[in-house]
């Protein structure tokens, strides 16, 4: 790879261009260009570029170029990049042949680099080094242009000569540094270009500074200041000057910022001009009006009344400008671009009095604004017409949060001729707009919205339209929306046109092409999308490619209704529906509705109270061989306290791949439920992955299939988990053997708990033919008496049950169950790794008193010496403890007892397990742990334990599910 790599970096068309790679190396994964830009600047490689703005051009150019010959690799965003790890490592043994530069990154260096070499070097970058006899008193390096340290806390020292010898030294990079004596020797380097000192604690001597003339790039960001010198005036060179996140006890001294004539860029965010200390003058935004050369500023400004009259940002690319309480731009869904972000943002959030209307260097820059975020505006109503009558034409997301004086987005009603506003914009969000009537009133261009994608409407509670029907036709490429807790929202679109006489009954369709999310929560007079009646959605809407519509708290009586064969086509697309504390609905959708949902793969209900069935049969339509539901994945059903129907009624022929795809089923508290999977379903879901049944008091039984006829060739289902839980009247979970109908060969994982009417679990033909089986769990089943049903193989005079994969066996609080099957057997099971048996009352008698090891439950000789994590109660530790004489439990790593009321029946254990790890004691009745009398037998055990974890509650239960 080293070789290709040389091979495509000699073939690379200029020196600017390998020397841009080569540093691209050095920057790390996932890297910033803006701190590539740092370095060019500083070493000055961009030839005949003089601003950063210029620099910044070629340099996309330039790593365009390198990810071109796939040299560099795109990040997770535009302005950063990455490069694979093989390419980095050859660039850097490039770096090392050619530049003589030497790079570490989490290496020990136990001593310092050798004088000669040290002579050659051009960059020396140490990042995260474990630097063992500190760094030398001074380093002579005469060719020396880059200096990089980068360390994780402050207790690497700098010290006071280290840079004399390094006078060639145009970039200079410490992070992370203790610089509270600030070393002298940085005046040495006349050559500086780039300085940044991110994140170190920095002395009184920062003044020093002011004597590099040559210094273009400035960075403190992070950094602990004692002091901000005013001897930073004096840089007259400079083009960048970083002091975000800066701590400072003293303010910025005034006629500083102002003397930096060539500053192009002025990053402060959170380190704010202007701020009043008691008998210090202090610096004012005003200085900011001599920056001629000024094309990025980021900045937060507490208060607008210290923003000067006259002062304007016309001139700017970039910016991000907050104004007001900080905590205020934390507001759900808005998020401040990072640092060196290209950006144009503002944030206002001005306080009682001030004006925005007296400012207009602010309201200059809604002209070019991308990123907008609106808070209290001092009375404003009108966006629009108040804002920038010019449509706020860059504007690409606005948010609009906690205002109490807005009435309108948009009313430009007295205007004559249609308005062009927000050609731009890509998504809306209104958060808690009290006062908040129309988002737009207004007669708009064709453009106006064109770009809009998003729409996020929240506690809006004057709102009883989100659009008027003349605005829709303007939502070409609108692809979400979502509105949620707005008291007062009737409909989506309110269908009369303003300024038009046409009414409902002359509207043909409301189209929304490319809206794929829809959310509506929390809608108390909500009615629909159009006047429709409680019906959601009407033969006039078409939105073809909805994928997503998630419904809560809504009181619509119908989502779709008695739809036209061509309206419901509109929906073909929709792959996720959700539907939550919808009370009115009486069910969820059509058969014939249901066929059209052709790519709908998942469905979650819960909470809607009056629904009884899912599917309805419409009288009026034949439904023979409808296919329903043959994309769907998953379906949820949760706190369904009416539901009584699941799936189509057996009456119902539709067609045989319905369900065919269906992998995942989950029912929580279905309370009228009493079949899960009736006869005329169980046969369809040819797919079935996992089924999850809880706290559904009626269920009876999961699988029936009574009444299925075999056929010819069972069919192989895919089911590899069931997990059941508190269904206090299941019976069975299949309630016949299945053999000639079903086959559950590729069970994995089966749990059930908290089910006091089973009997047994398996059909005779499911657990003969269980050789994927990993995992079983039973508990709290108080009426299972034996885990295999005899059925069929009661007239087998011995059976083998294999279970050549099982590893865990959890058997907890079954009274009455008194072994795996009850005729004769043998079991296999050579993986089983971890069991866990307590309250087993009548297993451990029934053990107790079989002397035919056949009939054994558990074969003590082929599981116990091969366990490694064991869980036993009281009797059932009794019990095994008879064996050990002829056992021992050398696997063991993991035991946990309950219940326990002889401690020597520890000890017991203890000297059978010498590779004990773990020890758990749940509820064990003992004054003390060991007792003296039983230490001497401790100690005389022969052996060692080494517990590296204990655990134990004498009087805490212990319920797992």
């Amino acid at each position: 790879m080293e070789f290709s790599t040389k091979l495509s970096y000699d073939h690379l068309e200029s020196e600017e261009l390998k020397a841009t790679f080569l540093l691209c190396a050095q920057m790390g994964n996932d890297f910033l260009i803006m701190d590539l830009l740092k370095y060019c600047i500083g070493l000055g490689i961009l030839e005949g570029v003089y601003t950063i703005r210029e620099a910044r051009d070629r340099l996309h150019i330039l790593v365009g170029r390198l990810k071109d010959s796939s040299l560099l690799l795109d990040s997770y965003s535009s302005d950063r990049f990455t490069m694979h790890d093989i390419i980095r490592d050859a660039a850097l043994s490039i770096a090392l042949k050619e530049q003589h530069a030497f790079f570490k990154r989490y290496a020990r260096l136990d001593e310092w680099l050798d004088k000669d070499k040290l002579e050659q070097y051009t960059t020396i970058s140490l990042h995260y080094c474990d630097i063992v006899n500190e760094l030398p008193e001074c380093i002579n390096c005469p060719r020396l242009k880059v200096f990089h340290v980068e360390n994780n806390d402050h207790s690497l020292k700098i010290p006071d000569k280290l840079f004399e010898g390094m006078t060639k030294l145009r970039v200079l990079l410490l992070t992370g540094i203790d610089l509270s004596h600030f070393p002298s020797s940085i005046k040495c380097l006349k050559n500086l270009r780039m300085l940044c000192l991110e994140q170190c604690v920095i002395g009184d001597e920062l003044s020093m500074i002011g004597e590099l003339k040559n210094l273009r790039i400035l960075s403190l960001s992070g950094s602990e200041l004692k002091c901000f010198p005013s001897e930073l005036g004096w840089l007259g060179k400079l083009q960048l000057l970083d002091i975000t996140n800066c701590s400072m006890p003293t303010v910025i001294p005034p006629n500083v910022i102002s003397c930096l004539k060539n500053l192009e860029e002025l990053y402060m965010r959170k380190n704010f001009v202007q701020r009043e200390l008691e008998g210090q003058t202090n610096a004012s935004l005003a200085e900011l009006s001599h920056l001629n050369q000024l094309t990025t500023l980021d900045i937060h400004i507490p208060d607008l009344n210290v923003f000067p009259e006259n002062l304007f940002f016309g001139e700017l690319d970039y910016f991000k400008i907050t104004v007001g309480d900080f905590k205020m731009f934390l507001f759900e869904g808005f998020k401040m671009p990072d640092q060196y972000e290209a950006s144009r943002t503002l944030a206002l959030q001005l306080e009682d009095g001030n004006n925005i209307h007296s400012q207009m260097g602010i309201k200059l820059l809604f002209k070019t604004v991308e990123n907008l975020l609106l808070g209290e505006l001092g009375g404003v109503e009108n966006i629009f017409y108040e804002l920038n009558l010019l449509g706020f034409p860059c504007l690409k997301h606005l948010y609009i949060a906690n205002n109490f004086g807005i009435k309108y987005i948009i009313n430009s009603m007295n205007f004559l001729l249609p308005q062009e506003v927000f050609t731009n914009l890509e998504s809306l969000h209104l958060y808690n707009l009290e006062n908040l009537k129309t988002i737009c009133c207004s007669h708009l261009t064709g453009a106006s919205f064109q770009m809009l994608k998003v729409v996020n409407i929240k506690m809006c509670h004057q709102l009883q339209y989100l659009f008027y029907f003349s605005m829709v036709r303007l939502f070409t490429n609108l692809a979400k929306i979502e509105v949620s807790e707005c008291d007062t929202l009737k409909e989506i679109v309110d269908v009369q046109r303003q300024g038009d006489n046409e009414t409902d009954d002359e509207v043909d369709k409301i189209e929304f092409p490319q809206l794929r999310h829809v959310a509506l929560q929390g809608l108390s007079k909500f009615t629909g999308f159009c006047t429709n009646g409680m019906l959601l959605f009407n033969e006039k809407i078409e939105i073809p490619n909805l994928e997503s519509l998630e419904l809560s708290s809504i009181k619509i009586s119908h989502i779709w209704g008695d739809m036209h064969p061509s309206s419901t086509s509109n929906f073909q697309f929709l792959i996720k529906l959700d539907v939550k504390n919808c009370g009115n609905l009486k069910y969820l959708l059509s058969i014939s509705m249901a066929g059209y949902l052709v790519n709908l793969k998942i469905l979650h209900i819960s909470n809607c109270e009056g629904m009884e069935e899912l599917l309805i049969q419409e009288d009026s339509i034949n439904t023979t061989n409808v296919h329903i539901f043959c994309n769907l994945k998953e379906i949820k059903l949760s706190y369904m306290r009416n539901l009584r129907e699941i799936w189509h009624k057996p009456g119902n022929q539709v067609g045989s791949d319905s369900y065919c795809n269906l992998e995942s089923v989950v029912f929580e508290e279905c309370k009228k439920l009493v079949t899960v999977f009736p006869p005329h379903i169980a046969g369809m879901l040819k797919k079935l992955d996992s089924v999850v049944v809880e706290y559904s008091e009626l269920v009876e039984v999961i699988f029936d299939i009574e009444n299925i006829s075999p056929i010819d060739s069972e069919e192989v289902t895919c089911l590899r988990k069931v997990s059941i839980f508190s269904l206090q009247n299941l019976k069975h979970v299949w309630n016949r053997d299945p053999k000639g109908i079903l086959n559950f060969k590729n069970l994995q994982d089966v749990k059930v708990f908290d089910c006091h009417s089973i009997q047994n679990l398996f059909p005779f033909s499911i657990a003969r033919g269980l050789k994927q089986l990993e995992s079983i769990h039973i508990g709290y089943c108080e009426g299972m008496e034996q885990i295999v049903c005899t059925g069929n193989g009661s007239n087998v005079d011995s059976v083998t049950f294999e279970f050549p994969k099982l590893n865990l066996v959890r058997l907890k609080r079954l009274p009455e169950l008194k072994g795996l099957y009850l005729g004769m057997h043998n079991i296999e099971w050579p993986q089983l790794k971890n069991l866990d048996l307590s309250d087993c009352d009548k297993l451990v008698a029934f053990m107790e008193e079989t002397t035919n090891p056949e009939r054994l439950p558990i074969s003590i000789e082929q599981v116990i010496p091969n366990l490694q994590s064991l869980g036993l109660g009281n009797k059932e530790a009794n019990l095994l403890s008879r064996f050990f004489d002829n056992y021992h439990l050398n696997s063991l790593k993991t035991l946990e007892l309950e219940n326990l009321k002889n401690p020597e029946l520890l000890i017991r254990f203890l000297h059978r397990a010498p590779n004990l790890e773990k020890l758990d004691l749940w509820r064990c009745d003992f004054q003390e742990l060991f007792p003296p009398r039983m230490l001497t037998a401790l100690e005389k055990i022969g052996i060692v334990v080494q517990l590296k974890g204990d655990r134990g509650n004498c009087n805490r239960e212990r319920k797992q599910r």
